[in-house]
């Protein structure tokens, strides 16, 4: 198998190439080619799009953006509305006010969805499984959204994670919907002062250094053990929170560093398909990308499809300038006889490219 890795910059409507990304699993930096004529060969594609942050009062116009390039799928990463309540009428409150958005509903009423939830549609600012309200926030979120892998979740004592798989001709997606907050430990407050934390650009936090606790859980990680043994062409990981960007004091999975090692640990050994995370949550929109165990790990981050968004903080993984305005992500999977491509981009309220990264999969 050889992979190699286009990397796009748009600016001033000019194209250039950033830093080289070349690893020991063949992963290349090239200047992507122009397309070039052949006979008809069998193709299957599928458009997916992502993002988090949206805030249930606002307008949310770019839901009209989204539905113009006619997703197969939406995945919404969490912060899905605003809620910050353990009370069960405000949580029906807040998706009542949300699906009374003509650009929403009609969005909802019309596209597939996959969901999954981050600290403010489960209830509480960085709350994780000592949150007293989860049970009524699993119950509006699963009256909200009702398709059938979250129906099936209804009556079990556990969070909301749970997969997909999307089959479009010869081409396999599997999707998996992480749930990053009903079986997570309390988070470690830093040890710097607010005054040295400004300074640094730093929040509230700092990586635990107690071994034992936990982001997913244990029951979870099972389950994520398994998944990861199904055949595809693609995985899509769905975290609310970051993976592969750099940590900055706030939520991420480096929080817990020793779940995030065994995370990326389990990704980059995995054979059975290639892997890519998306993730939402810190109000701004970047591709990260790092080297683990030879191979070559990208995240996608879309965060503010209607929320206040926030400067961009130090990221050594950010690949090309954050995106700061209203925006999200997408996903372009192409599957030929021997190759599939996929194109991944930060896109704004206007459709513009902002970011972009292409992984092209050869069968040798």
């Amino acid at each position: 198998m050889r992979i190699t890795i286009f990397l796009l910059l748009l600016i001033s409507h000019s194209l250039i190439t950033a830093k080289n990304l070349n690893s020991s699993n063949f992963a290349t930096l090239a200047v992507a080619p122009e397309a070039s004529l052949s006979k008809k060969i069998r193709t299957d594609k599928v458009r997916i799009g992502f993002g988090s942050c949206a805030v249930q009062t606002a307008e949310q116009s770019i839901w009209q953006t989204i539905a113009a390039n006619n997703p197969n799928l939406f995945i919404l990463l969490g912060d899905n509305a605003y809620i910050d309540s353990a009370d069960p009428a405000d949580m029906q409150k807040a998706y009542q006010t949300w699906y009374a958005n003509p650009n929403f509903k009609s969005f909802k009423d019309s596209t597939s969805l996959l969901a999954t939830w981050d600290d403010h549609d489960y209830g509480l600012n960085d709350g994780g499984k000592e949150f007293v309200g989860k049970a009524h926030a699993k119950e509006a979120f699963i009256d909200f959204f009702s398709y059938d892998e979250l129906e099936q979740l209804r009556h079990k004592p556990q969070g909301i994670y749970h997969a997909r798989i999307m089959q479009q001709g010869n081409l396999t997606i599997q999707i998996i919907m992480l749930d990053t907050r009903w079986y997570r430990d309390d988070l470690t407050p830093s040890d710097l002062s607010l005054e040295q934390r400004k300074k640094k650009l730093l929040g509230p936090y700092q990586s635990t250094k107690d071994s034992k606790k936990q982001l997913l859980g244990k029951e979870q990680w099972r389950w994520l053990n398994k998944q990861l043994e199904v055949n595809a062409d693609v995985r899509i990981i769905a975290s609310s929170i970051q993976v592969v960007a750099d940590f900055t004091g706030w939520e991420s999975w480096l929080n817990f560093p020793e779940q995030r090692e065994q995370l990326l640990n389990w990704l980059s050994a995995s054979n059975t398909a290639y892997p890519i995370i998306i993730s939402g949550d810190v109000h701004r929109g970047e591709i990260s990308s790092m080297t683990f165990n030879g191979r070559n790990i990208i995240e996608l981050t879309a965060s503010g499809l209607d929320a206040k968004l926030y400067p961009a903080a130090p990221n050594k993984h950010r690949l090309q300038p954050a995106v700061i305005e209203p925006h999200f992500g997408w996903l372009e999977i192409t599957k030929t006889a021997n190759t599939i491509d996929i194109s991944g981009s930060i896109r704004n309220i206007n459709n513009q490219s902002k970011n972009q990264v292409t992984v092209s999969i050869e069968d040798e």
